[in-house]
């Protein structure tokens, strides 16, 4: 005997009895005629046409009415909470006449090792008051923000629209306006040179520089000691690098370029001692340069190593279109001479205060230290992970 329930619809009982597949075609044919039946001209009353329906016909609908028959009908809790818009205005189509300024930045970028720097004042301070604590920059994104420690404020430099990755400053005895370069990513990223000033606190932008296009992005920038000159180390899309000299004061094409590797830098270091010495670290890479000027005045590239034991390597002259070469970059020293050693990837450089002394470090925590173009010593695996100078 069926069990019926009267909380379940009735149910039409199925035909459980083998069927044979004419049947079941004929079956599929019935149930398919009966679902695409064509319009019967009985039924043509009864079914109005969508396309016969035009907006202009639909009557119109109360929104306060409509929301309260929804809520009779279903009776939920959290319709109590809708309520109908009290007026409705048009998007205004001219632009706003306020602006909206940024007042705070949370974090910043730790993806790049110099996006951290503070700038020193060249004045000695007064005997008879403290001196006031440096500004300090720091990126975020393609914003450098300037933190005044002892004012608890806070400037920024908008200029770039990219991500920014290099900061450098401009040498400390001379920067008594607060000079900063930065960079940004590629591809022909655009570095600009700025100042802070240290009395009015208004950012300026002095010079826009651009690299090449197949520059992807920027692997190191700093000044010359004097500040006239700012090296920048560039990473190419083919994983090549190349190195640009500017005279930023003058103008905004490179005066010298070179081809420095076929692998990636890391780092470009110029020397405190000497105005035209320069180094590049990277990945099995180390090179010590020298910014020389063409003898005759020609826009020739001559290789003028300093050293005598220099191993002498040709330097493409700059391609006319992209600027004019009136200076050179040579080679002061090399690695060659290392004989029988793999050189690891360096990461970074730094000059001491002995004249001639550099003290590089590696990605496997090794620090070296060169005396000229040679090796003093290694200290092995002092960091146990990568640690920057």
């Amino acid at each position: 005997m069926p069990i019926s329930c009267p909380c379940l619809p009735n149910r039409r009982s199925r035909r459980t009895a083998p069927i044979t597949d004419a049947e079941d075609k004929k079956g599929d044919r019935v149930e398919f005629a009966e679902k695409s039946r064509p319009l019967e001209e009985d039924d043509e009353g009864d079914t109005e046409a969508t396309a016969d329906v035009g907006l202009d016909n639909l009557p119109p609908i109360d929104i306060n009415e409509w929301i309260s028959e929804f809520k009779e009908k279903n009776s939920l809790a959290f319709l109590s909470h809708i309520l109908p818009p009290a007026t409705y205005t048009d998007s205004p189509k001219d632009p706003p006449s306020e602006d909206l300024q940024l007042d705070h930045v949370y974090g910043f970028s730790t993806t790049h090792r110099s996006t951290l720097l503070y700038l020193t004042s060249p004045h000695p301070p007064s005997p008879s008051s403290p001196p006031p604590s440096p500004p300090t920059l720091h990126t975020a994104g393609s914003a450098i923000i300037i933190s005044h420690p002892s004012s608890s404020s806070d400037q920024f430099f908008s200029s770039h629209k990219r991500h920014v990755t290099h900061i450098c400053a401009y040498p400390d005895k001379a920067n008594a306006e607060g000079v900063v370069a930065s960079a940004e990513v590629g591809p022909a990223p655009l570095v600009y040179v700025w100042k802070v000033g240290k009395t009015t606190g208004d950012v300026e932008v002095l010079i826009r520089l651009e690299l090449p296009e197949e520059v992807e992005s920027v692997a190191g920038l700093a000044f010359s000691r004097d500040g006239g000159l700012l090296v920048v180390a560039g990473n190419e899309e083919d994983d090549g690098s190349s190195v640009f000299v500017f005279e930023w004061r003058t103008q905004n094409t490179p005066i010298a370029r070179a081809k420095v590797s076929e692998d990636k830098l890391y780092s470009l270091i110029t020397s405190p001692h000497i105005r035209k010495d320069f180094i590049t670290v990277g990945a099995s890479h180390i090179k010590f340069w020298s910014i020389e000027s063409p003898r005759l005045g020609g826009p020739g590239m001559i290789l003028l190593p300093s050293d005598p034991d220099a191993v002498q390597t040709n330097l493409s002259p700059n391609p006319p279109e992209r600027s004019t070469a009136r200076g050179s970059v040579a080679r002061r020293g090399t690695t060659k001479f290392v004989s029988n050693v793999v050189l690891p990837t360096f990461l970074c450089a730094t000059f001491t205060k002995t004249k001639g002394q550099v003290v590089v470090g590696t990605a496997g925590g090794s620090v070296w230290f060169w005396k000229g173009k040679g090796v003093e010593s290694i200290c092995r695996k002092i960091h146990k992970v990568r640690g920057f100078l």
